[in-house]
Formats: C-alpha cells, sequence, structure tokens
C-alpha cells in the first residue's frame, strides 16, 4: 500500500474550491482561498502540531547564542520544547554519548536546568561555557539537540516545498477548514454572496440554507477534532 504524500499546492486549492461551490474560480480570489488554508493549517496546528527535532551545532546563524542574553540559545520554529540533550556527532570520538540535561526546578533559587522563553533555550552557565568550548574547536565533538513541537508553515511560505501534512485525517481536516472560513465570509458579505449565487448556479440556497451549511462544516470540524487531538509529550528529566 502506497504512503500518504501530501497533495500539491494546486489540487488542495482545487479541493477547497470543490466544498465551496467554485471550481471554476468565479467568486474567490487565489489570495482569498490561500487564506482560508491558512486558517485551516493554524487550527490544525493548535491540537496536532508538527513533532521536531533542531540539532545545533555551532553558535552561527539563527541558532545560536543570543549576544543580548549570553544565556541563552535561539531555537527557530519550535513553540513548545520537551527535551534537551547534548549527544556526540558522528564521526568523532564522542559518537553515541548522550546526556539529557534536565529543565529547571524553580523550587530553588539558582538556575539547575534548562527553560524555554521566548524562543529561546536558556541553559545553566556551566552547560553553555562547556558547550561554546566545544563549538569553538576546529572539529566540534557533541551537538544541542531539541525536541518539540511547531506549528504548520503557511501555503504561501516562500520556504514551503511540501504541504505540512502527514494524513489523509490532517488534509480532510484542513479542507473543512477552510470550506467553514469561506461559508463564513459569503455570510458576512451580502455582496459576495448574491454574487456566489448567480456565478455558480446556485441561486436556489438561501441565506438561511448558507447558515445551515457552514454549521455542518463546523460540526463536522467538531468531530474530526476528537481524534486528531495530540498530547503533548511530558517534559523530559523532570524531578
Amino acid at each position: 500500500m502506497a504512503l500518504y504524500a501530501a497533495p500539491s499546492v494546486a489540487d488542495l486549492t482545487a479541493k477547497v474550491r470543490r466544498a465551496l461551490r467554485d471550481a471554476n474560480e468565479a467568486v474567490f480570489e487565489p489570495e482569498q482561498v490561500i487564506d482560508f488554508i491558512n486558517y485551516g493549517l493554524s487550527e490544525l496546528s493548535l491540537i496536532r502540531p508538527l513533532e521536531t527535532t533542531v540539532a545545533i551545532n555551532d553558535v552561527d546563524g539563527l541558532n545560536g547564542i543570543n549576544v543580548d542574553d549570553p544565556d541563552a540559545i535561539t531555537v527557530t520554529d519550535l513553540d513548545y520544547v520537551w527535551a534537551v540533550e547534548v549527544i556526540g556527532m558522528d564521526d568523532t570520538t564522542a559518537r553515541g554519548r548522550e546526556e539529557t540535561i534536565s529543565p529547571d526546578d524553580p523550587s530553588v533559587n539558582w538556575r539547575n536546568g534548562w527553560d524555554f522563553v521566548a524562543g529561546q533555550i536558556v541553559l545553566p552557565a556551566w552547560n553553555l561555557r562547556w558547550l561554546g568550548d566545544v563549538w569553538g574547536e576546529d572539529e566540534p565533538t557533541h551537538q544541542l539537540r531539541v525536541r518539540g513541537y511547531r506549528h504548520r508553515r503557511r501555503i504561501d511560505d516562500p520556504d514551503l516545498d511540501v504541504l505540512d501534512l502527514y494524513s489523509l485525517p490532517e488534509e480532510q481536516a484542513v479542507v473543512t477548514l477552510a470550506q467553514q472560513a469561506g461559508l463564513e465570509a459569503l455570510m458576512n458579505d451580502r455582496s459576495l454572496f448574491q454574487q456566489w449565487q448567480t456565478a455558480t448556479n446556485n441561486t436556489d440556497v438561501s441565506p438561511t440554507q448558507l447558515a445551515n451549511m457552514a454549521f455542518g462544516a463546523q460540526s463536522k470540524w467538531e468531530r474530526m477534532r476528537k481524534h486528531l487531538y495530540l498530547m503533548r509529550r511530558p517534559l523530559q528529566g523532570a524531578q
């Protein structure tokens, strides 16, 4: 059986238009449909974020020591962190060695573990000094591995090659949420609704029926979200 493959942007857009009865692109502008899909991706991310691992090998680039706060390392993308580890890098004598840094224990009056604040991993001073020394070597032996969750990328993100969808239920959820957003747009804009009625041959659809369609999409999403909800991993190494 073939593994799931995320649809292309064009295919997903076409599915949303079919759900909105606008397959001929007569009503909604392309930017509007993209907004509807981004809404779906953001709502899905709230209940089912993507588990992600970020490896930090040095202090350069986006993942590095913040010059304004030398006790913090900036981690891009992540919204929630559940583990911070130091691991031996391949092709070094430290290969395969792992050490888990426990999260900070706020019950004591000194920093004894990591914390995640405003997109930054805050480490105890001894951890950061040691890592700085390792990364300053010609051939660093260790890297910092941060595990957590991130939101899905926008459909109009210029760096997005493949949509952040990994199963058919996730895809269907985004289509349903985008449909719900589009139907609500029709409900809130009388001229757009009238244009939709005429251009898509839906003159028999009344405002009441449109509201029922929007309610149906909302109810469908409520059923979906119960099965899609992802329980977050607890902090690793917590006391």
